[in-house]
């Protein structure tokens, strides 16, 4: 019998490796119906910060300027990134005026600092 290691917080653990795969694969099918609600312009949002966040010196984007940047109703972008962090997966607001994070990255300190080719560096979410 092969194993995996999952590492959780401060513990590493064994799980069952056939266990792991058929976990993995179910949560590979649901994906697409965990996307359904998403529409070009929360892509768009998302995909915007994302991009972003490791340009921004350190600081969360404001969504006043998320708005202006993606041509998208300063309203309507409030709305979107409202619901993109109710989905508990893609955005995490700080304060009601900036995204702080957009996953897979963060401004905010987490043990996970990431480095890019051109220079930025962010947390990884």
């Amino acid at each position: 019998m092969s194993s995996v290691l999952i590492a959780r917080a401060n513990l590493i653990e064994s799980t069952d490796e056939d266990a792991w795969k058929e976990a993995a694969a179910a949560s590979i099918a649901h994906m697409p119906a965990r996307l359904a609600f998403m529409t070009p312009a929360h892509h768009r949002i998302r995909n915007f910060a994302v991009r972003e966040l490791p340009r921004n010196g350190g600081r969360p984007l404001a969504i006043a300027d998320i708005a202006a940047a993606t041509g998208t109703p300063e309203a309507a972008t409030r709305a979107i990134v409202a619901e993109l962090e109710r989905q508990l997966f893609f955005v995490v607001r700080e304060g009601e005026d900036h995204v702080s994070w957009a996953y897979p990255v963060t401004v905010d300190r987490t043990p996970h600092r990431l480095m890019f080719g051109t220079g930025e560096s962010v947390f990884g979410a």
